[in-house]
């Protein structure tokens, strides 16, 4: 895998763990 698409893919995942954390307003970050 690139190393380009790795760092697309983990900013995805982190991207989607914000979102989760504002969904269900818990105290992440």
């Amino acid at each position: 895998m690139p190393f380009h698409s790795k760092l697309y893919f983990s900013e995805k995942l982190i991207f989607s763990l914000k979102t989760a954390c504002m969904l269900t307003s818990a105290a992440c970050f």
